[in-house]
């Protein structure tokens, strides 16, 4: 055992910035005692172990890192291994010196696994001093940590306690197994790699305000250094308070001082978790830098009554309403929608289990390489930039939007996009140049359809073959055109001319057909308030799903007639809404969240969805939100901001994938295993340089997606999308092969 020395003050005050002390030369072992085979692993032949700052005051880790020979790394830079492994500097570490073979050592418990411990074996030659200055610095973080205060006030005896003796177990050769200290969100089982994270937000007090709910437990601060949530304090007082009518604030309290306190909105991207009794939110502070918080509720009636609390304060704030006024039925519709522990109710018959179990086995596929290699042909990087998307369902092209022109890219045969043709100065018959707000393919993808947004009671056709708006087709005199929709979901594989329409409070049949205006008065439904209708979408049958700016979901069985089922709106605006062929699921995009709804009937006696009659008043189906992980969203540094969500669509089998993007990323779930299984914070995300603008899938499969950027198109197998923890911890490597991105001459 070392005895304590006086080098401690040299180290600390010492100019090396985040680390405090370094063992520059050692080899990095993991250690499993109870395996019969390869109980010594070797991690790191040539390593060096560094004792390092975090962002967070009073928290500390340990940094084993692999040091390559000059040269080395470049010819390893394509190693997809990790290359640094973090512990935090905890006292259930059981941390100790050892030896291995005549060199010095140090082992700790592996907090993951308790069959498992980690060990680091210096140069035999290593200075017997330094050894004990970093064993020293070790226990004086541990003391810092455990008594959140410096450890200059801490006298010799006090370390003691830190000084882990394996002797006193019954095997004198390991430590027992470790107590996990971060119970409720454990570091992954893959290791960490150090990840620079800016200080925590400034300590804030809310305005003062009347007490809604009031609730203990345990705060933690999620850090992106150990990829886990770090305890800030145990004895944690979480308020809701009410500043003004449907205005709320929560604020948090622990050890005599504020901790955070923040205006409640979608932008925490609120998760309650019945598994870790927890609630999990993110905050953004001025500069943008995003942080993910958890609250750890100690009593079950407590967590239940800020459940409650929070759903109704989040309802009043972003609809400037009495929750009181809202219907019981639809109160539960409400506040359930918050919770990620919902029981998800199987969809798909026991033949679906074969294709499942595919689904896994392509995921274990060796993963392509990730590239990055311009086209040759030349970029045109205007001020304008790509802005639509639409993906063809007849043929293989895809059509991209930027300002008046439009991209054609053509699908090949090895599933990557090749430029074809650019369509210029889209115009009206008469010659008025115009940039589309909406594009939709229309007549077996033979035409376009599209709208002109500085005319809303105006639709144009464009002939594909020839490149030009040959007709136009005048809506209504007065009713407004805002969007526009197939009559059913595969009406682009007919000639069927009709299509549906809508305006702010009206949806309509519109048949080019007609001799002057389009609509068919006949199926409209036209409501005196405004709706403020933003988005809707047609199964194959042609039921309807329309949704608004309010958040509220109506499900038409036909056009012309009520909606048969009206969904209470959470308050956020859907901003986009796309429904299963058969119309037994709908996903509806918010900004910081996707709604996914069962309209199944459950106890009618034949299979009968909400399209076709309301539902009872004590089954309305209670939402899922799919939504990223706060901690996640802390790694992207960045609000969320959702592009409307896609089904996979084809007319051969069921939906198997969701599509989405946020930023630079593209997310996709695997939509059976969220119904089947209730994952629904299991995603998987591949990340770009520049923002997307839109995607999809090819048409047919879910194997294939297409991604429009701002200034490129590119086509993106399923399979190069990872999980966040791999592609979010990883810093953007350089890219160097050949590329599926086209960078478009249009």
């Amino acid at each position: 055992m070392f005895l304590f020395n006086s080098f401690s003050k040299y180290i600390w005050d010492s100019p090396n910035g985040a680390d405090l002390f370094t063992l520059p030369t050692g080899q990095f072992y993991l250690l499993r005692p109870d395996s019969h085979k390869n109980s010594r692993e070797c991690i790191f032949k040539d390593s060096q172990a560094v004792i390092r700052r975090t962002g967070t005051e009073f928290q500390y880790q340990l940094v084993v890192s692999r040091v390559y020979d000059e040269g080395e790394e470049e010819l390893e830079e394509d190693n997809l291994n990790e290359e640094e492994y973090s512990f935090l500097l905890d006292q259930d570490l059981h941390f100790y010196h050892a030896e291995y073979e005549g060199s010095p050592s140090f082992i700790w418990s592996d907090l993951d696994n308790e069959d498992q411990f980690f060990e680091f074996v210096a140069e035999e030659n290593t200075d017997p001093d330094r050894l004990e200055t970093f064993q020293l610095t070790v226990f004086e973080c541990m003391y810092e940590r455990k008594y959140r205060k410096s450890h200059t006030e801490a006298k010799d005896e006090d370390f003691k306690e830190f000084i882990f003796d394996p002797e006193v177990y019954e095997s004198a050769q390991l430590p027992p197994p470790p107590v996990v200290v971060q119970k409720e969100s454990p570091a992954p089982s893959t290791p960490v790699r150090s990840v620079n994270q800016a200080k925590p937000p400034a300590h804030a007090s809310a305005p003062e305000g009347d007490d809604v709910a009031l609730v203990t437990g345990e705060l933690y601060l999620f850090s992106i250094n150990h990829n886990t949530f770090l305890l800030e304090t145990s004895e944690a007082n979480a308020k809701i308070i009410e500043v003004n009518q449907y205005e709320y604030w929560l604020s948090v309290e622990g050890d005599g001082r504020p901790y955070i306190a923040q205006p409640i909105g979608s932008d925490m991207n609120p998760v309650f978790s019945k598994e870790h009794h927890s609630f999990i939110w993110c905050y953004t502070d001025d500069a943008g830098s995003v942080y993910s918080w958890s609250l750890k509720f100690t009593d079950p009636q407590q967590e239940q009554t800020f459940i409650e609390s929070f759903g109704r304060c989040m309802y009043e704030t972003l609809n400037r309403q009495n929750f009181s006024k809202v219907k019981s039925d639809d109160q539960r519709y409400i506040t359930d929608a918050y919770q990620e522990d919902i029981e998800m109710v199987d969809a798909f018959s026991e033949s679906d289990q074969e294709s499942d179990r595919s689904d896994d086995d392509e995921e274990e596929e060796e993963e392509e390489e990730e590239v990055e290699v311009k086209s040759s042909a030349p970029s045109s990087k205007t001020a304008e930039s790509n802005s639509q998307l639409a993906v063809g369902y007849k043929h293989d092209r895809s059509f991209v939007v930027r300002g008046t022109k439009i991209g054609v890219f053509k699908h090949t045969d090895d599933d990557q996009l090749e430029f074809s043709t650019t369509i210029n100065n889209v115009s009206t018959p008469s010659g008025k140049s115009f940039a589309p707000s909406k594009v939709m393919l229309h007549e077996e993808d033979s035409s376009m359809v599209l709208m002109d947004p500085k005319d809303e009671h105006a639709l144009y056709k464009m002939d594909l073959e020839y490149g030009k708006v040959v007709e136009t087709w005048p809506v209504h005199e007065y009713i407004q055109c805002s969007n526009i929709m197939p009559d059913t979901k595969f009406a682009q594989l007919t000639p069927q001319k009709t299509l549906v329409g809508m305006s702010h409070n009206a949806v309509y049949r519109v048949d080019p057909r007609l001799p002057n205006y389009k609509m068919v008065d006949s199926q409209l439904k036209q409501y005196v308030t405004k709706n403020d209708f933003s988005c809707a979408t047609t199964t194959e049958n042609g039921q309807i799903a329309v949704a608004s700016n309010k958040g509220d979901i109506r499900l038409f069985n036909k056009l012309g007639i009520n909606a048969k089922t009206a969904l209470p709106p959470l308050g956020d605006p859907i901003i986009g809404i796309d429904v299963t062929a058969s119309g037994r699921y709908i996903v509806a995009t918010c900004k910081t969240y996707l709604l996914l709804i069962d309209t199944m009937i459950k106890s009618s006696s034949t299979p009968t969805y909400g399209f076709e009659k309301s539902f009872p008043k004590n089954e309305k189906p209670i939402p899922k939100r799919l939504q990223l992980k706060p901690e996640h969203v802390a790694y992207m540094n960045e609000p969320v901001n959702f592009t409307p969500a896609k089904f996979n669509t084809s007319e051969a089998e069921d939906e198997r994938t969701i599509v989405t993007s946020t930023g630079p990323y593209v997310i996709t779930w695997n939509f059976r295993k969220v119904v089947k299984q209730g994952r629904l914070d299991d995603y998987q995300i591949k990340r770009y340089t520049d923002n997307v603008v839109a995607d999809n899938f090819k048409f047919g499969e879910d194997r294939n997606i297409v991604v429009a950027l701002p200034h490129d198109v590119t086509m993106v197998n399923k399979k190069t999308l990872k999980s966040p923890v791999r592609v979010l911890q990883t810093p953007t490597r350089k890219l160097r092969s050949r590329s599926d991105i086209v960078n478009s001459p249009y």
